[in-house]
């Protein structure tokens, strides 16, 4: 027998501040929280191999909007879901294509696997980095490399200079700004507005990856210390919207 339940919160009584971090979870849960998984044999959604696309395909919202809408028989709830997301993949399952050489993967396996990552999923990802084979040049190199120090001390210049850009904005960050207010500090030359049209037609980017590419443009330009993005920046940006050129297409 269900009964109705009054509850008061008084929002000025509060006792500890809790961190915007605590809705974080694992991207395993993220669909079902805990009866699901991105791998998962027995579920009806899964595929032949048991991973579950409906899993992958819930992260477009949090991607984009930095919150999730959860519907249940009880109404629906709205929650904060302002995420980082970091993955890695195989480029096939034995994971040497395109070295025709050594991958021993069909066109239609490979086909498959990649298909996984949807491409509405793929344009909401900002930067994807193909990493090749490490040469054994670079396991015997003796060349000192930056410390995590050196980096750490850069991007935080770098969160600096968008704190004061963006000072009386609810959001301070290249990546969460509104693209009006992105616009007003990604002014480019004559060289950089050809650049992102010719990249437009030929990479066929949509507007949401379009304006992503600026962001990170504008993002690498500020760790560099430029107040504007050079060709250099936008070039960098760009290669980070190529790997569906070379493995989705």
């Amino acid at each position: 027998m269900s009964k109705n339940v009054k509850l008061t919160v008084y929002a000025d009584h509060t006792r500890n501040k809790i961190s915007k971090n605590i809705f974080g979870h694992f991207m395993e849960h993220s669909a079902d929280v805990i009866y699901g998984s991105v791998y998962d044999p027995e579920s009806r959604f899964a595929d032949a191999d048991g991973f579950r696309k409906d899993v992958l395909e819930a992260l477009r919202e949090p991607l984009e909007e930095q919150k999730i809408h959860i519907v249940r028989n009880g109404g629906s709830y709205l929650f904060p879901a302002d995420t980082i997301v970091v993955a890695a993949m195989n480029p096939c399952p034995c994971g040497q294509f395109p070295d025709y050489n050594r991958c021993r993967c069909s066109e239609q396996e490979i086909r498959n696997y990649l298909g996984r990552i949807s491409g509405p999923l793929l344009d909401r990802i900002d930067l994807c980095v193909d990493v090749p084979k490490v040469r054994y040049e670079s396991l015997i190199q003796t060349d000192e490399e930056e410390t995590s120090d050196i980096i750490r001390a850069r991007v935080c210049a770098a969160r600096e200079i968008q704190k004061k850009r963006y000072e009386g904005q609810k959001k301070q960050t290249n990546g969460r700004v509104s693209v009006k207010t992105l616009m007003e500090h990604c002014e480019l030359d004559p060289e950089g507005k050809e650049k992102m049209k010719r990249s437009f037609e030929t990479l066929q980017l949509t507007a949401r990856s379009y304006y992503k590419v600026l962001r990170v443009a504008r993002t690498i330009a500020d760790l560099e210390g430029s107040e504007k993005i050079e060709s250099t920046h936008l070039d960098e940006a760009l290669i980070y919207r190529t790997m569906d050129q070379k493995y989705w297409r």
